[in-house]
């Protein structure tokens, strides 16, 4: 049996941390000389097992608490703060974990030319792994451009991403406004809400064609907008897209006439040269 020393204690007397795994966690409490002689103390960690004090890193998980000084000499009345980290593991079950930080007493010469070592005191600390809290976290991502190659036609992309650590099931529209604030195409996406799994994500790739029959009002800005949701866990995220979209039929016109125009350009330049010439 370890032999308790007089005139020492701690204050707090004891630490209990509630945390998650692969989380830091820091301990600062008082040592306290209380005696009228100078004390000697080196510090080491032990778990407490059942009723056992062990300090076998195989057998025990000692090696997630660190103590930054190790080695204290206190003098009389005196006091030392004492200072230690805790770095729970990612991978730590749920539950909770008893450690001791023992401050031994170095005693003086013993008359066999032995140090002595006395438990002077130890200080209780209780962690308790929680389990990983639910997250719920739902991404959505955009992408939509007009295909100048075939008239009216768009090519639209969509992301859905669960960035939570809990099973979705989400569901996703699609509307394109035109330049008028009109619907001119809606698509809903996973309509089925088939199960999205943590950190994973959907792609969906696909083209549609919109009946756009005014050609000048269905010139300008177009504004694509996705909302994606889990009803059941009640959360959402909202993207949105603006692009400008000018019909190929206009845009063949147009062109056509900056043809022209460039055509009568260099027509006039011809005929001001030569005229230059004569």
């Amino acid at each position: 049996m370890p032999i308790l020393a007089s005139g020492i204690s701690v204050s707090p007397t004891r630490s209990i941390l509630n945390t998650l795994p692969g989380q830091k966690l820091e301990i600062k409490y008082s040592l306290i000389n209380q005696d009228q002689e100078v004390k000697k103390f080196q510090l080491e960690v032990a778990q407490l097992l059942g009723e056992d004090l062990v300090t076998d890193p195989k057998i025990s998980r000692i090696s997630w608490v660190s103590i930054l000084q190790k080695d204290i000499t206190l003098n009389s009345k005196a006091t030392q703060e004492i200072a230690a980290t805790i770095n729970v593991p990612v991978d730590a079950d749920a539950g909770s974990y008893r450690f001791i930080i023992v401050a031994n007493e170095i005693s003086a010469i013993t008359t066999n030319n032995a140090t002595g070592v006395t438990l002077a005191i130890g200080y209780p600390v209780e962690v308790n792994i929680l389990k990983a809290l639910p997250k719920a976290n739902l991404k959505a991502f955009l992408d939509v451009n007009p295909s100048f190659s075939i008239e009216n036609k768009f090519n639209a992309s969509v992301i859905i991403k669960n960035e939570g650590n809990i099973t979705l099931y989400p569901i996703s529209y699609l509307k394109v406004f035109g330049p008028k604030g009109d619907i001119v195409y809606q698509e809903t996406i996973n309509a089925q809400q088939l199960a999205l799994a943590p950190k994973n994500s959907n792609k969906h790739d696909f083209s549609f064609v919109v009946n756009l029959t005014n050609i000048l009002n269905s010139t300008g800005e177009f504004t694509a907008e996705l909302i994606s949701l889990d009803n059941s866990l009640q959360i959402s995220d909202k993207q949105t897209q603006s692009f400008v979209y000018i019909p190929a039929a206009l845009a063949l016109i147009a062109s056509l006439l900056v043809l022209v125009g460039i055509l009568l350009i260099s027509k006039i330049v011809h005929l001001i040269v030569r005229k230059l010439r004569k």
